[in-house]
C-alpha cells in the first residue's frame, strides 16, 4: 500500500472487520450515490473509480487478506507510536448499520406510487396505443368471428398453439401439460 493510496475501507465507509456482505451492501449504496449517470458532479467519476478499485480488492478474500497485511505493515511503519486501530469498535458500528442497510434494501423492493406510475406508462400506454390504432380492425375481426363458427375455432386453435409454444420456451425442462 503506497503512502498516497487511499484506505479502501474508508473509501467504502466500512470497518476493516466487516463481513463481505456488508462490504457489498456498502459498495452498492455508494455506487448508486456516486455513479456518473446518477450524480452530475465532476467529483462523481473520481469517486466511482475509487469505489470500483476498493471493491475489486475487498470483495476477493485472498486479495483482501494481502491488502490487510500491506495495510498493517504500512500502519506499523508510519505510526509506531500512534494508538493502534480498534477494529472491534468499528465492527460494532457496522453491526448497528447492517439492519439499517437491510431495511433500506427492503424499502427499495417495496412498490411506491412512482414505480407503479412508471410501470403503467411504460407497459400500458403502448398497449393502449396499439388498441386505439387497431381498434377498428379488431371490431371487424370480432364481427367476422361471430358470423363464422369455423373461423372462431381456427383462431382459438392458433391462440392455443401460441400459448403452448411460449410455455415450452419458458420451461424447457418441464413437459407441457394437457
Amino acid at each position: 500500500m503506497s503512502s498516497r493510496q487511499e484506505d479502501y475501507y474508508k473509501v467504502l465507509q466500512v470497518d476493516p472487520a466487516a463481513d463481505p456482505d456488508i462490504i457489498a451492501v456498502a459498495y452498492k449504496r455508494l455506487a448508486r450515490k456516486y455513479h456518473p449517470d446518477m450524480n452530475p458532479s465532476p467529483e462523481a467519476t473520481r469517486r466511482m473509480q475509487a469505489l470500483n478499485a476498493a471493491y475489486q480488492i475487498l470483495r476477493d478474500p485472498s486479495t483482501r487478506a494481502q491488502y490487510d497485511r500491506e495495510r498493517a505493515a504500512h500502519a506499523s511503519w508510519s505510526a509506531r507510536d500512534a494508538e493502534a486501530p480498534r477494529p472491534h469498535e468499528e465492527s460494532d458500528a457496522a453491526r448497528r448499520r447492517a439492519p439499517e442497510d437491510a431495511e433500506a434494501a427492503r424499502q427499495r423492493r417495496t412498490s411506491t406510487p412512482g414505480m407503479v406510475t412508471q410501470w403503467l406508462v411504460t407497459r400500458l400506454v403502448p398497449v393502449g396505443l396499439v388498441l386505439f390504432l387497431l381498434g377498428p380492425l379488431a371490431v371487424r375481426l370480432l364481427l367476422l368471428l361471430g358470423e363464422s363458427p369455423l373461423l372462431l375455432v381456427g383462431v382459438v386453435v392458433v391462440l392455443w398453439l401460441l400459448r403452448q409454444s411460449t410455455r415450452k420456451q419458458r420451461h424447457p425442462h418441464r413437459p407441457p401439460r394437457g
